[in-house]
């Protein structure tokens, strides 16, 4: 369900009022979010990352090549010229690392031998309808688009900070403790 709701917030991210093409803003200058949705995208994979480096070697490799491929498709997006071509790139990698991202999650969720509260996964699962709909409540009002991705990166690194420090740092605190 997750990555259903991540995915439809992500898409309504891209669609929202302040992508639109308007008189004054014609369509070839729309789709700014384009260039870098697939970097929110991207960093709600840190945080299942964290969860599979604390649990199982093997899933850790297999969120590092989702990783690797994110990432690609992030600077595929941001190097082409037309914005058009950069939101479709950004919409092509979108449900399939929502996918990895909600999989890790769950996985690691099961393989974990620590006691982590429910809500720490909440966050994890959850994290890019933040981002979605802190861009869509505030980055409408916000006409430039390089304040609208300070407001996502802050948020997206936020989230991914939190996760980290939660299921990684948190627990090799604890295991130094033990030892």
């Amino acid at each position: 369900a997750s990555m259903l709701i991540n995915t439809w917030a992500l898409q309504r991210m891209i669609d929202s009022e302040g992508l639109r093409p308007t008189i004054d803003r014609p369509r070839d200058s729309a789709c700014h979010v384009g260039r870098w949705l697939s970097l929110v995208v991207l960093a709600s994979l840190a945080g299942p990352m964290a969860v599979a480096a604390a649990t199982y070697a093997s899933l850790a490799q297999w969120v590092a090549s989702a990783i690797v491929a994110t990432t690609v498709v992030a600077v595929a997006a941001g190097l082409q010229p037309d914005r058009l071509v950069a939101s479709a790139c950004s919409r092509a990698i979108l449900f399939p690392a929502m996918a990895m991202s909600a999989m890790a999650t769950a996985s690691g969720r099961f393989y974990s031998y620590e006691d982590q509260p429910w809500w720490s996964y909440a966050i994890l699962l959850l994290w890019p309808s933040v981002v979605a709909v802190a861009d869509i409540t505030l980055g409408t009002r916000i006409r430039q688009p390089l304040l609208r991705v300070a407001l996502a990166a802050v948020v997206a690194t936020l989230g991914a900070a939190t996760s980290i420090f939660l299921h990684l740092i948190r627990v090799s605190a604890n295991d130094a403790a033990w030892s």
